[in-house]
């Protein structure tokens, strides 16, 4: 199913969902987080569909839960195509990673059915909603039959209507960074029940808690990934300095993306160094077109567009200099490796996702109109010409590649 597709099964089939199974949760007495005890060994299960990049965030909220509650029990339930992102985190287990495929509709039921039997026969304490005003995720979590349910709640703000389907309903902070406010939701496991809107409390954390752990890659693993690399280029070595760039041809929301042209520019000017390799990166849903399949076969440029797996990213990472990529999934995926990151942003804003690194930098322009990307629009914008992410030169960028690489 494409990202339109499941906008639209959303919306028509989410609204009326939502509001029946409210009336449900109204009827049947809903408890408002009321619980007699919380339990303190729980099962708590995060919901987090659509993002790899967020999947990846979630992982400061992971850790706070299993600060707080040692001897609980994690569980992660995720589209099967963004489910390696959770597994390299290694902090759920991998018989409680619950994948969802999205294939075509026929499967999708089936598997979430099959998944939601799952879920309750393992009888979840508590379901975490990662996701931004879907109703899709809300359902859901409502379904598993978990006796606390937290998720983001829109309240007075103009998000997505989700009905009262969540125990715990957060505010969602546009002002802070998105793994802020995950953390927000594991906090409010025990706030008082009454407390509208959640969550009425300082979340003073530590700026080494919002720092993604570090993934090496073992000796066996380098030694890979350095052997596709030489069998792609004979003339690339140990001693030679890699610059991977993200051009996101199979991009799900290509209005953040930074045009193609510019990336095969950037990439003459850093190949102007002798010791520099270029290597492209990214995800492939059809065939590259003639035009750019032509141009990635310069000298000392490696196509590896569509024929890596996330650990094989994280091998490459971890033997490179430096990351181009505009805001997405892309980066949050170097910054659990040691490589300098130069993000690209323009529709989205860094105040909610930028990479959480300290070798990260941001190319911003802040133009009035951005972000127009939000949880508000469901990621939806009326803009076809993104000048936000035109107006970062690629100049600009050369001149960071070559302070970085220093």
């Amino acid at each position: 199913m494409t990202i339109n597709m499941m906008r639209c099964l959303d919306y028509w089939f989410g609204i009326p969902l939502c509001f029946f199974l409210s009336l449900v949760n109204s009827v049947f007495g809903r408890t408002k987080g009321r619980q007699k005890e919380f339990t303190k060994t729980p099962k708590v299960l995060f919901i987090g569909f659509s993002e790899m990049g967020s999947a990846i965030l979630s992982w400061p909220a992971m850790k706070k839960v299993k600060e707080q509650y040692s001897d609980c029990e994690l569980f992660y339930w995720i589209f099967t195509s963004n489910q390696d992102a959770v597994r390299v985190l290694d902090i759920v287990p991998e018989k409680n990673i619950i994948t969802l495929r999205t294939v075509n509709v026929l499967v999708f039921i089936s598997d979430l059915l099959r998944n939601l039997m799952q879920i309750w026969k393992e009888k979840v304490d508590v379901v975490v909603d990662l996701e931004l005003f879907s109703r899709f995720s809300s359902i859901v979590a409502f379904l598993s039959k978990a006796p606390l349910r937290v998720g983001f709640h829109g309240f007075t703000q103009k998000g997505l209507y989700r009905g009262n389907l969540h125990t715990h309903e957060v505010i969602y902070n546009p002002y802070t960074h998105i793994s802020r406010n995950f953390i927000s939701l594991v906090e409010s496991f025990e706030a008082d029940a009454d407390e509208i809107p959640k969550l009425k409390k300082s979340l003073k954390i530590e700026h080494s808690k919002l720092v993604l752990p570090k993934l090496k890659s073992t000796d066996e693993k380098l030694n890979d990934i350095w052997d596709r690399l030489r069998n792609a280029e004979p003339a690339i070595h140990k001693g030679s300095k890699i610059v991977v760039m993200h051009p996101s041809v199979s991009e799900a929301l290509p209005l953040r993306r930074w045009d193609f042209d510019n990336y095969f520019k950037l990439a003459e000017k850093v190949l102007a160094d002798p010791d520099v390799f270029v290597v492209m990166v990214g995800s492939l849903i059809c065939p590259l077109e003639e035009s750019i399949a032509k141009r990635i076969k310069m000298p000392r440029m490696i196509d590896f567009i569509g024929k890596t797996t996330l650990q094989e990213l994280l091998d490459l990472f971890n033997i490179s200099r430096i990351l181009v990529s505009h805001d997405g999934g892309m980066i949050h995926i170097a910054s659990l490796t040691e490589i300098q990151i130069i993000a690209l942003f323009g529709p989205e804003t860094p105040v909610l996702y930028a990479p959480l690194t300290e070798k990260g930098t941001i190319l911003y322009k802040k133009y009035s109109c951005s972000p127009c990307l939000t949880a508000y629009n469901h990621r939806l914008s009326r803009c076809t010409d993104n000048k936000c992410l035109q107006a970062i030169t690629v100049e600009e960028v050369q001149k960071v590649i070559c302070e970085r690489m220093a």
